[in-house]
């Protein structure tokens, strides 16, 4: 799992975005940029290619499998992305939005939003694993 982490075959953008200054943008155009060999796949509802990437409607349209899934998000959105994430069998999930406290959760609740089997495992940054959806999730969120 952790080598999905850190060398990943392909990376999905759910929230991925034309707008210039988006996350959703930013993180396609880091990885073009920054030289990642592997499949980059936005997922946007509504665009047909972002950064002259093709671009799916959900996770479950893209053709191969995902390793990695970015989560540029509102926090209201993520619950159904993850399971949607599950279902495709991703294996690392890495949540870059915001707005949990907004939404009136903390990442207790957020990780009960998940799955119940959901388990904190530690290391440098807030990881949960969520046994359900067989992903490792990195909540890179600040939650106050």
């Amino acid at each position: 799992m952790l080598d999905a982490l850190f060398r990943p075959k392909s990376v999905a953008v759910i929230g991925a975005s034309a707008k210039e200054l988006s996350v959703g943008n930013r993180i396609i155009r880091n990885l073009v940029e920054f030289g990642f060999k592997g499949a980059i796949y936005p997922i946007n509802p509504k665009a047909d290619e972002i950064r002259g990437i093709k671009a799916y409607r959900s996770i479950l349209d893209v053709p191969t499998d995902v390793d990695v899934v970015h989560l540029p998000i509102p926090a209201a959105s993520v619950p159904q992305a993850i399971e949607e994430c599950g279902k495709r069998g991703v294996k690392v999930i890495i949540l870059n939005g915001g707005g949990f406290s907004e939404a009136g959760r903390n990442v207790d609740e957020f990780a009960l939003a998940i799955g119940s089997a959901s388990k904190p495992i530690g290391l440098n940054a807030t990881l949960w694993f969520a046994a359900r959806q067989s992903a490792l999730v990195v909540i890179r969120a600040i939650v106050r």
